[in-house]
């Protein structure tokens, strides 16, 4: 009986070495590799979400690594996730930084199952294998990776897994509102600064120091409701859709990046001021609708002021941008703006019209 016990005992623990042993022969990619697919597999599409799957996984690696963590946030089926490697507090932390949900995908638009996780000619298939699971993979492994080698730290190494990056920000906002010294540090590191191989050999380093802002607005066109066998002037889903093609021709003419960089890869899509109708509403066939809406995105560039009209008072209106608050009426000029032309009411608005065609609304 003894025996017996010893013998199990012993296996027990060659089994724990050469546990201990395959985990310190992993490298950080060896890990990435071992985490993306089981990210993927974690369905996090957003809208609803449900990004609590993805934070309790990543809490269980930790858990597993002896990886200091919590789960934090107000919405119990989308927690945010926080974990922390402790240095010597020479220099703040750093702050590794990735989201956990993903934008819906077309099971009919992709060759594999978009959740699966599938490994297939050296690549791994599958909805955030690009954005953003990819990099929550590689920055958990780097977390793991330095922790089993016990590499000594000058600083705190935070990773930040955070809900509702594709839409709202809820879950990066509610971190900063409510558990900002958790995150608190003197540098970040977040999605789409990369290294990039090219055929000569010589490493690109991607380095973002800005990004498009993001300006959403409602566009409503009304017309009379009828049957589509009997097609009206007034159809708002056709005055709709000119409205949007004027908007996107405009938005054409703004600010575009202007420098060539032909050592560099292809940029992929426009380099400038962007608009995209990425919701519109209307009526089932075959009615046409009283009433058609879209909610454009538009994505400016930092150097195409965006104006925001805060009220209206004896003719004039005070209206706001990066630049500053300022009081206008027709017949001003106005930096970035041009020749105020009008300050009226339109469709039951105020609205700002300028000589560069702009319309500031409320």
């Amino acid at each position: 009986m003894k025996t017996h016990r010893f013998t199990v005992q012993a296996a027990a623990v060659l089994a724990m070495v050469a546990v201990a042993a395959a985990q310190t022969s992993e490298s950080a990619a060896d890990l990435a590799a071992r985490y993306l697919p089981d990210l993927i597999r974690l369905d996090s599409t957003n809208p609803p979400g449900n990004e609590t799957r993805v934070a309790r996984y990543l809490k269980q690696v930790a858990d597993r690594e002896g990886i200091a963590a919590e789960l934090l946030g107000n919405d119990p089926q989308r927690l945010n996730f926080v974990a922390r490697l402790r240095g010597s507090g020479k220099a703040r932390p750093l702050l590794l930084i990735a989201h956990s949900d993903v934008v819906p995908a077309d099971r009919s638009q992709w060759s594999v199952d978009p959740l699966a996780g599938i490994l297939k000619d050296g690549y791994i298939y599958g909805r955030g294998a690009e954005d953003d699971k990819n990099l929550l993979a590689a920055e958990l492994a780097v977390m793991v990776d330095l922790h089993r080698r016990k590499v000594p730290l000058d600083r705190d190494i935070i990773l930040l897994s955070e809900s509702d990056e594709e839409a709202g920000s809820l879950g990066a906002t509610w971190v900063v509102a409510n558990a900002w010294g958790k995150i608190d540090a003197e540098f970040a590191l977040n999605e789409y600064s990369y290294i990039l191989p090219t055929k000569s050999g010589v490493p690109v380093f991607q380095i973002q120091t800005a990004e498009k802002v993001p300006t959403r607005f409602k566009m409503t066109a009304r017309g009379t409701a009828g049957h589509g066998s009997l097609p009206r002037d007034d159809n708002p889903v056709l005055h709709l859709a000119r409205a949007i093609a004027k908007l996107s021709e405009a938005v054409e003419k703004l600010h575009t990046l202007p420098v060539p960089l032909p050592a560099l890869p292809t940029v992929a899509g426009p380099s400038g001021t962007t608009i995209a109708a990425t919701d519109v509403t209307g009526s089932v066939s075959p009615q046409t609708p009283s009433k058609a809406e879209a909610k454009p995105e538009v994505g400016r560039l930092p150097t195409v002021e965006g104006w925001v009209l805060r009220d209206v008072a004896y003719g004039g209106a005070l209206i706001q941008s990066r630049r500053g608050l300022y009081e206008v009426y027709a017949g001003d000029m106005v930096p970035g703006l041009g020749h105020i032309d009008a300050v009226r009411r339109q469709d039951g608005h105020w609205v700002v019209v300028t000589s560069r065609g702009l319309i500031v609304t409320r």
